[in-house]
């Protein structure tokens, strides 16, 4: 034998009020905090039936919304003498995410791609900054290789130069000091 909607709902708001009037049971291990929860609440023994669709379970019902309505009232009643805070959903958790018109999308992303854009020539004109400090370096680098051969090979010339010069000095029958 079913309960119509309408006596469900009205079992309930009268378990809260009776519960706010005498207490909860202590016997009872787990009472819902929510609307919803109250909506999927089964309990025989108390006279609670589970109500399976939310269709008519609304606040802006027109037949039975006022009595929606006041159980939501005694539920938060209920919770607040409980010290429980009613559960959120999910959705409610989360950060929803705010409208933002189409010219106002438009001009974030422009300036976003403005930005960008900047960073893009910044690294660049790094990037050519690099490139020319490094074909100097490497200029400088082959001058001074030159330089230095040059010098190696004057060097050797002039080691060159000397032993020649001591050669002769030996032959004319000078000795070394």
């Amino acid at each position: 034998m079913g309960q119509s909607l309408s006596a469900r709902i009205t079992a309930r708001i009268d378990l809260i009020a009776r519960w706010l009037k005498k207490g909860v049971p202590p016997d009872l291990v787990k009472i819902p905090s929510t609307l919803n929860g109250w909506r999927e609440f089964h309990n025989p023994d108390l006279g609670i039936l589970r109500i399976g669709s939310k269709a008519g379970f609304t606040t802006t019902d027109p037949d039975l919304g006022s009595h929606v309505l006041r159980l939501q009232g005694l539920i938060a009643a209920l919770n607040d003498r409980m010290g429980v805070e009613a559960k959120k959903k999910e959705a409610d958790q989360k950060k929803r995410r705010t409208y933002r018109p189409e010219a106002t999308r438009r001009r974030l992303a422009e300036s976003e791609r403005d930005a960008a854009l900047r960073d893009v020539r910044t690294v660049t004109g790094h990037w050519h900054a690099a490139r020319h400090d490094l074909e100097l370096k490497t200029k400088k680098e082959k001058e001074l290789k030159a330089i230095v051969l040059d010098l190696h090979a004057t060097v050797k010339d002039r080691d060159d130069r000397i032993q020649f010069l001591l050669g002769r000095l030996r032959g004319a029958g000078l000795r070394e000091v």
